[in-house]
């Protein structure tokens, strides 16, 4: 069954994997979003830089120009360097950039200066093909798309007038080299993307791990906690220190309730075992007084009715009259002691405790017993040699010691002996009542102060006894809060009750 239940309650992956995947799709959103606007981006960017350099290479060509340097060999290593096709267009007198001085041919090279003279179409053809502009500056710089006709190849290209507006610089690249720089920068930060996400899913993956376990852990140790009441079981924690968490504030909060649990739990069962005792203790009570009633009341009313016809026998009228007058102390004695069971047993009963010398009252209630030790051939012997004085209720206390010394009359046996003598225990005087006779049995000897308990029912009826004297010896010292017993020893039987020093 315990294995069963161990097996049942087995830690599993299920919360972690579904914060993990929760974690992998957020991340999977946060990809693609990245993704589907960097390409836009890196497009901007590249443009931008490439306008950037081409005005910045057309400030250069326009510089050597001004200053009556030849600018071929500039253009050709502006070119290379930038990877770009540059051509240069002169204002005619109609007042449009229609004179070629600079071009790059299909094959080879244009140069006015020179007066070379193109060995085949220009590679860009600016002033023949159309020019779709997309951004357009003040400063006289356009932005824009053109597309040659006649090899079908797109290019990106910027032109920008001199400062003078006497020459047009276009410079054009191809857009498969533009878009090979897009893709390289695209695969560039996919490649970083995707590395990031997998130190990152890999290092999520550890911190749920560290995360979950301890989560785990605490449910397991939780469910063992709730199927069992061990007061001593609790979630385990790290000891405080500097990098206490959250985590580990809930299993402390965790601990405190379930120890509070159990004491709430403890104290409902206790009230609940108090009230089911009590009830019991009532259904007992009325059942026995119900018992002990019946019997004296039905030999009280059959001596009773026997009483008109033995009225001239005067011997057997007396026997008639002396068993009724038994009886009916025999109902007193029950409810004597009843009343004094129920008003020590009464939770608002106060105690009125003073000194008094216990010696003293020891050897009173020996006095009052004399003619019952003597009618017995009972020796009671108190070895207790001078004044001891208590501090306790002494009504109480008197009838404690004569419910004892009954107790001890009923019980006697053997050599007919009773024995009194104390001892001084932590602040204590502990009294002894011994009488000889036969011990009580191991199944007894634990239930004797319960109330109406009788260990030889059939005898302590005979003898008057109710099993009430020791339930009140128990009240009395309960009240009192010292301690008291029995125990059994050689040749007998030793009761005994603490009364606290008089200080």
């Amino acid at each position: 069954m315990k294995k069963h239940y161990l097996r049942r309650i087995k830690p599993n992956n299920k919360m972690r994997i579904r914060i993990f995947l929760q974690f992998a799709l957020i991340l999977l959103i946060i990809t693609g979003a990245i993704l589907s606007v960097a390409r836009p981006l890196f497009l901007a960017i590249i443009e931008n830089g490439l306008a950037r350099e081409m005005k910045s290479a057309f400030s250069e060509i326009e510089n050597a120009y001004n200053s009556g340097q030849t600018v071929s060999n500039l253009v050709r290593s502006i070119e290379v360097r930038d990877d770009i096709i540059l051509e240069i267009y002169e204002k005619s007198d109609s007042g449009e950039f229609d004179k070629n001085i600079f071009c790059q041919m299909v094959y080879g090279v244009y140069d006015s200066e020179k007066e070379e003279v193109p060995s085949n179409t220009p590679l860009l053809d600016f002033k023949n093909n159309k020019f779709t502009v997309d951004k357009k500056y003040a400063d006289t710089t356009a932005i824009g798309e053109l597309t040659n006709e006649k090899n079908n190849n797109r290019y990106f290209v910027v032109t920008k007038e001199s400062t003078d507006s006497k020459l047009l610089f276009v410079s054009a690249l191809n857009y498969s080299v533009f878009n090979n720089q897009v893709r390289v920068l695209y695969s560039a930060l996919i490649a970083i993307i995707c590395s990031l996400s997998i130190i990152t899913i890999i290092a999520v993956y550890i911190y749920i791990t560290k995360v979950t376990n301890p989560l785990k852990k605490m449910t397991e140790e939780t469910l063992v906690m709730a199927s069992t009441q061990n007061e001593k079981l609790r979630v385990t924690t790290r000891k405080r220190h500097a990098f206490f968490t959250e985590m580990d504030s809930l299993v402390l909060g965790i601990n405190k309730m379930y120890k509070s649990l159990l004491q709430t739990k403890e104290a409902l069962m206790q009230e609940l075992d108090e009230k089911e005792k009590a009830e019991k203790i009532k259904n007992d009570m009325l059942s026995a007084i119900s018992h002990e009633l019946k019997t004296p009341i039905t030999i009280i009313r059959g001596y009773a009715e026997g009483l008109p016809y033995i009225a001239e026998e005067k011997s057997t009228l007396c026997e008639y009259t002396d068993t009724i007058i038994g009886e009916c102390d025999r109902l007193n004695n029950l409810v004597m002691n009843m009343l004094t069971f129920l008003k020590i047993g009464n939770n608002s009963f106060v105690i009125k405790p003073h000194k008094f010398d216990i010696n003293n009252l020891i050897e009173s209630y020996l006095q009052i017993y004399k003619t019952v030790f003597t009618d017995k051939g009972i020796t009671a012997i108190n070895e207790i040699d001078k004044p001891i004085y208590g501090f306790a209720d002494e009504e109480l206390l008197k009838y404690l010691l004569n419910n004892i010394l009954s107790n001890a009359v009923s019980y006697i046996g053997g050599g007919k002996q009773i024995k009194i003598r104390y001892e001084e225990i932590d602040g204590f005087y502990r009294i002894y009542v011994f009488n000889s006779g036969n011990g009580i049995e191991p199944e007894h000897i634990d239930r004797i102060w319960e109330s109406f308990y009788r260990e030889d029912p059939s005898r302590l009826q005979i003898d008057g006894h109710f099993g009430l004297g020791l339930s009140i010896i128990k009240s009395i010292q309960e009240v009192h809060d010292s301690k008291y017993g029995v125990q059994n020893t050689d040749g007998g039987v030793e009761f005994w009750f603490d009364v606290k020093k008089d200080s």
